[in-house]
C-alpha cells in the first residue's frame, strides 16, 4: 500500500535520492525546497511522476513559509526531515 512521505530539503543530495526511490515504489510525497524554479532536479521528477510529487515551498528557518508549507499538506504518513 503507497504511503504519503514529506521530505524537506529534496531538493538535491540525500532529500532527492529519497523522493526519487520512493516514487519509484509507487509512493506520494510531498517534496520541499527553498525555490522550485532553481531545483530543476526535482522539477524533472515531478514532470515524471505528475500524480505522486507534489513540489513546495520551505524556508525551515521562516515561521510564515513553514505554515505556508503545511497549509498544503494532508493526510502525510511519515516525515523525513533532511533540511540543514
Amino acid at each position: 500500500m503507497a504511503k504519503h512521505y514529506f521530505i524537506t530539503g529534496a531538493n538535491r543530495g540525500i532529500g532527492l535520492e529519497m523522493t526519487r526511490q520512493l516514487l519509484e515504489k509507487k509512493n506520494n510525497v510531498s517534496a520541499t525546497c527553498r525555490d522550485p524554479k532553481k531545483c530543476p532536479d526535482l522539477v524533472a521528477l515531478k514532470e515524471q511522476y505528475p500524480d505522486h510529487l507534489q513540489v513546495l515551498t520551505l524556508e525551515v528557518t521562516d515561521q510564515h513559509s513553514i505554515k505556508q508549507c503545511i497549509d498544503q499538506l494532508s493526510g502525510v504518513d511519515v516525515v523525513i526531515n533532511n533540511a540543514g
